[in-house]
């Protein structure tokens, strides 16, 4: 079953069109770095630690799915 799902995702992303790979990929590192920078802006102000958190973690998501496919796709 973990071997399906593997090869699944492994040939989606190498299949992908380079435009639409670029496309995926600008969106995702963009994402990534607006979490980080919403992150860092609330660290500045009085917000509860749970929004910190998960900015954090969101950012964190992002950006390893970035270097993950990369990974996968080069």
């Amino acid at each position: 079953m973990w071997d399906r799902i593997t090869n699944f995702v492994t040939t989606l992303i190498r299949d992908l069109s380079s435009t639409t790979f670029y496309i995926i990929m600008a969106v995702l590192i963009t994402l990534g770095f607006y979490f980080l920078a919403d992150f860092l802006k609330a660290n500045k102000k009085e917000a509860p630690k749970v929004a910190k958190i998960s900015k954090l973690l969101m950012s964190i998501l992002m950006l390893v799915v970035f270097v993950v496919m990369v990974n996968i796709r080069y």
